[in-house]
Protein backbone atom coordinates (compact mmCIF):
# COMPACT_ATOMS: atom_id res chain seq x y z
CA UNK A 1 0.00 0.00 0.00
CA UNK A 2 1.37 3.11 -0.92
CA UNK A 3 1.54 4.49 3.10
CA UNK A 4 2.90 1.85 4.08
CA UNK A 5 7.25 1.84 4.50
CA UNK A 6 9.60 0.24 2.18
CA UNK A 7 11.85 -2.03 3.67
CA UNK A 8 14.78 -3.97 2.19
CA UNK A 9 16.05 -7.31 4.50
CA UNK A 10 17.34 -10.14 4.04
CA UNK A 11 19.32 -12.28 6.69
CA UNK A 12 19.45 -9.32 8.81
CA UNK A 13 16.11 -10.65 9.69
CA UNK A 14 16.30 -14.71 9.94
CA UNK A 15 14.91 -16.00 12.12
CA UNK A 16 12.89 -12.59 13.64
CA UNK A 17 9.20 -13.00 14.66
CA UNK A 18 8.39 -9.12 13.73
CA UNK A 19 8.93 -8.92 10.15
CA UNK A 20 5.45 -9.37 8.53
CA UNK A 21 3.16 -8.56 11.77
CA UNK A 22 2.72 -5.09 11.21
CA UNK A 23 0.96 -3.13 8.51
CA UNK A 24 3.41 -0.33 8.41
CA UNK A 25 6.08 -2.22 6.52
CA UNK A 26 6.08 -3.37 2.75
CA UNK A 27 9.30 -6.49 3.07
CA UNK A 28 10.88 -6.53 0.00
CA UNK A 29 14.24 -8.38 -0.57
CA UNK A 30 17.65 -7.18 -0.32
CA UNK A 31 18.18 -4.33 -2.53
CA UNK A 32 20.33 -4.45 -5.82
CA UNK A 33 20.93 -2.63 -8.44
CA UNK A 34 17.90 -1.27 -10.21
CA UNK A 35 15.31 -2.28 -7.76
CA UNK A 36 14.87 1.09 -5.92
CA UNK A 37 13.23 2.82 -8.26
CA UNK A 38 10.48 0.52 -9.43
CA UNK A 39 9.58 0.34 -5.62
CA UNK A 40 9.35 3.93 -5.54
CA UNK A 41 7.21 3.92 -7.75
CA UNK A 42 5.15 1.58 -6.74
CA UNK A 43 5.03 2.77 -2.85
CA UNK A 44 5.13 6.75 -3.52
CA UNK A 45 5.01 7.29 0.20
CA UNK A 46 6.55 6.33 3.44
CA UNK A 47 10.09 6.14 4.65
CA UNK A 48 12.65 3.80 2.86
CA UNK A 49 14.64 1.39 5.08
CA UNK A 50 17.68 -0.08 3.48
CA UNK A 51 18.72 -3.13 5.79
CA UNK A 52 20.17 -5.88 3.53
CA UNK A 53 21.39 -5.49 -0.17
CA UNK A 54 22.83 -7.69 -2.41
CA UNK A 55 26.77 -7.01 -4.14
CA UNK A 56 28.60 -10.74 -4.20
CA UNK A 57 26.49 -12.22 -6.98
CA UNK A 58 24.61 -9.29 -8.11
CA UNK A 59 25.32 -5.51 -8.29
CA UNK A 60 25.23 -3.65 -5.36
CA UNK A 61 22.49 -0.76 -5.03
CA UNK A 62 24.21 2.44 -6.74
CA UNK A 63 25.37 5.78 -4.63
CA UNK A 64 23.27 7.93 -7.10
CA UNK A 65 20.03 5.79 -7.08
CA UNK A 66 19.71 6.31 -3.11
CA UNK A 67 20.39 10.26 -3.71
CA UNK A 68 17.65 10.43 -6.37
CA UNK A 69 15.56 8.90 -3.67
CA UNK A 70 16.80 11.94 -1.16
CA UNK A 71 16.57 15.00 -3.79
CA UNK A 72 12.70 13.64 -4.62
CA UNK A 73 12.07 13.86 -0.76
CA UNK A 74 12.03 10.56 0.51
CA UNK A 75 13.12 9.51 3.62
CA UNK A 76 15.69 7.07 3.90
CA UNK A 77 17.33 5.30 5.97
CA UNK A 78 20.23 2.51 6.45
CA UNK A 79 20.87 0.02 9.30
CA UNK A 80 22.21 -3.85 10.00
CA UNK A 81 24.37 -4.49 6.71
CA UNK A 82 24.28 -2.50 3.10
CA UNK A 83 22.01 0.32 4.56
CA UNK A 84 24.57 0.95 7.37
CA UNK A 85 27.37 1.03 4.94
CA UNK A 86 25.34 2.82 2.30
CA UNK A 87 24.12 5.76 5.41
CA UNK A 88 27.32 6.61 6.35
CA UNK A 89 28.42 6.98 2.95
CA UNK A 90 25.97 9.10 2.01
CA UNK A 91 25.28 11.39 5.66
CA UNK A 92 26.09 14.24 3.86
CA UNK A 93 23.73 13.33 1.48
CA UNK A 94 21.11 13.40 3.78
CA UNK A 95 20.27 9.76 4.76
CA UNK A 96 19.89 8.77 8.07
CA UNK A 97 22.08 5.90 9.66
CA UNK A 98 20.46 4.13 12.38
CA UNK A 99 21.60 1.30 15.04
CA UNK A 100 24.58 0.19 17.11
CA UNK A 101 26.32 -1.16 13.51
CA UNK A 102 26.36 2.18 12.25
CA UNK A 103 27.76 3.73 15.00
CA UNK A 104 30.62 1.19 15.20
CA UNK A 105 31.13 2.21 11.22
CA UNK A 106 31.24 5.88 11.83
CA UNK A 107 33.02 5.91 15.21
CA UNK A 108 35.56 3.14 14.93
CA UNK A 109 36.07 2.78 11.58
CA UNK A 110 34.67 -0.76 10.86
CA UNK A 111 35.64 -2.08 7.19
CA UNK A 112 32.48 -2.84 4.91
CA UNK A 113 33.55 -6.50 5.18
CA UNK A 114 32.72 -6.79 8.80
CA UNK A 115 28.93 -6.42 7.87
CA UNK A 116 29.37 -8.96 4.57
CA UNK A 117 28.26 -12.14 4.98
CA UNK A 118 26.62 -15.06 2.78
CA UNK A 119 23.46 -15.85 2.61
CA UNK A 120 20.73 -18.73 0.96
CA UNK A 121 19.54 -16.74 -1.81
CA UNK A 122 15.83 -17.50 -1.27
CA UNK A 123 13.63 -16.17 1.63
CA UNK A 124 14.36 -16.38 4.73
CA UNK A 125 17.88 -16.13 3.66
CA UNK A 126 19.77 -18.12 6.24
CA UNK A 127 23.07 -16.83 6.96
CA UNK A 128 25.54 -19.52 5.78
CA UNK A 129 28.57 -16.89 7.06
CA UNK A 130 28.71 -14.73 10.00
CA UNK A 131 29.63 -11.10 9.72
CA UNK A 132 32.73 -10.39 11.85
CA UNK A 133 30.71 -7.41 13.68
CA UNK A 134 28.39 -10.51 15.42
CA UNK A 135 32.08 -11.91 16.67
CA UNK A 136 33.04 -8.87 18.25
CA UNK A 137 29.78 -8.59 20.17
CA UNK A 138 29.87 -12.32 20.95
CA UNK A 139 33.14 -12.24 21.81
CA UNK A 140 32.27 -8.72 24.03
CA UNK A 141 29.44 -10.75 26.33
CA UNK A 142 32.13 -13.66 26.99
CA UNK A 143 34.88 -11.07 28.18
CA UNK A 144 31.89 -9.45 30.14
CA UNK A 145 31.22 -12.54 31.83
CA UNK A 146 34.63 -13.55 32.38
CA UNK A 147 34.90 -16.43 30.59
CA UNK A 148 38.09 -14.70 28.24
CA UNK A 149 40.57 -11.79 28.19
CA UNK A 150 41.41 -9.39 26.22
CA UNK A 151 44.46 -11.08 24.75
CA UNK A 152 42.19 -14.29 24.01
CA UNK A 153 39.55 -11.72 22.35
CA UNK A 154 42.19 -10.11 20.19
CA UNK A 155 43.63 -13.21 19.27
CA UNK A 156 40.21 -14.55 17.83
CA UNK A 157 40.01 -10.87 16.51
CA UNK A 158 42.94 -11.13 14.27
CA UNK A 159 42.59 -14.54 13.22
CA UNK A 160 38.64 -13.92 11.74
CA UNK A 161 39.76 -10.50 10.56
CA UNK A 162 42.38 -12.31 8.36
CA UNK A 163 39.89 -14.25 6.55
CA UNK A 164 38.02 -13.77 3.37
CA UNK A 165 33.94 -12.75 4.75
CA UNK A 166 32.75 -15.84 3.11
CA UNK A 167 34.79 -18.16 5.00
CA UNK A 168 33.99 -16.67 8.48
CA UNK A 169 31.90 -19.73 8.99
CA UNK A 170 30.80 -21.05 12.57
CA UNK A 171 33.07 -23.92 12.81
CA UNK A 172 36.32 -21.44 11.68
CA UNK A 173 35.18 -19.14 14.61
CA UNK A 174 35.00 -22.01 16.89
CA UNK A 175 38.20 -23.38 16.02
CA UNK A 176 39.84 -19.89 16.37
CA UNK A 177 38.46 -19.85 20.34
CA UNK A 178 39.47 -23.58 20.73
CA UNK A 179 42.99 -22.67 20.05
CA UNK A 180 43.23 -19.96 22.64
CA UNK A 181 40.55 -21.68 25.49
CA UNK A 182 41.92 -25.69 24.62
CA UNK A 183 41.42 -26.37 28.57
CA UNK A 184 38.15 -24.36 28.84
CA UNK A 185 35.61 -26.47 26.27
CA UNK A 186 32.70 -24.56 27.11
CA UNK A 187 33.75 -20.91 26.18
CA UNK A 188 33.59 -22.47 22.47
CA UNK A 189 30.13 -23.41 23.63
CA UNK A 190 29.18 -20.06 24.69
CA UNK A 191 30.24 -18.65 21.79
CA UNK A 192 28.39 -20.70 19.81
CA UNK A 193 25.67 -20.10 21.78
CA UNK A 194 25.86 -15.86 21.40
CA UNK A 195 26.47 -16.77 17.53
CA UNK A 196 23.50 -18.38 17.35
CA UNK A 197 21.01 -16.76 19.38
CA UNK A 198 18.19 -13.81 19.05
CA UNK A 199 21.32 -11.08 20.54
CA UNK A 200 22.63 -10.75 17.21
CA UNK A 201 23.47 -6.83 16.76
CA UNK A 202 22.00 -6.35 13.63
CA UNK A 203 19.06 -7.88 14.19
CA UNK A 204 18.66 -6.00 17.39
CA UNK A 205 19.01 -2.91 15.42
CA UNK A 206 16.11 -4.12 13.15
CA UNK A 207 14.11 -5.47 15.89
CA UNK A 208 14.37 -2.08 17.94
CA UNK A 209 13.50 0.17 14.46
CA UNK A 210 10.83 -2.16 13.78
CA UNK A 211 9.28 -1.80 17.65
CA UNK A 212 10.15 1.78 18.11
CA UNK A 213 12.73 1.38 20.76
CA UNK A 214 15.72 2.93 21.28
CA UNK A 215 18.34 1.40 19.43
CA UNK A 216 21.70 -0.26 21.26
CA UNK A 217 24.42 1.87 22.32
CA UNK A 218 27.66 0.04 22.19
CA UNK A 219 31.39 0.56 22.36
CA UNK A 220 34.23 -0.87 21.41
CA UNK A 221 37.66 -2.07 23.66
CA UNK A 222 40.97 -1.47 22.94
CA UNK A 223 41.20 -5.70 22.40
CA UNK A 224 38.25 -5.53 19.79
CA UNK A 225 35.23 -6.60 21.48
CA UNK A 226 32.34 -4.84 21.36
CA UNK A 227 29.94 -4.09 24.75
CA UNK A 228 26.98 -2.22 25.97
CA UNK A 229 27.91 1.86 26.75
CA UNK A 230 27.81 1.37 30.59
CA UNK A 231 27.25 4.15 32.54
CA UNK A 232 30.52 3.05 34.32
CA UNK A 233 32.45 1.59 31.86
CA UNK A 234 35.54 -0.74 32.54
CA UNK A 235 38.93 -0.67 32.17
CA UNK A 236 40.69 -1.25 29.29
CA UNK A 237 40.92 -4.92 27.54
Amino acid sequence: MADRDLIFVGPTGYQSNLLGVSARYSVLPPLTRGMLAPALRDHPSGRVIIVDGGFYHEFAVDHREICAALRDGRDVIGLGSMGALRAVELRTHGMRGYGAVVELIERHGLHDDEVMLLHAAEPPYRPVTVPLVEVRAALGQLLLAGLVDGDEVAGVIAEIGDLWFGDRSLPRILQAQQRRTPDRPHVAAALRGKLQGPALLKRIDLECLLTGAPPPVVRMLPCGAVIPNPSQPPGPA
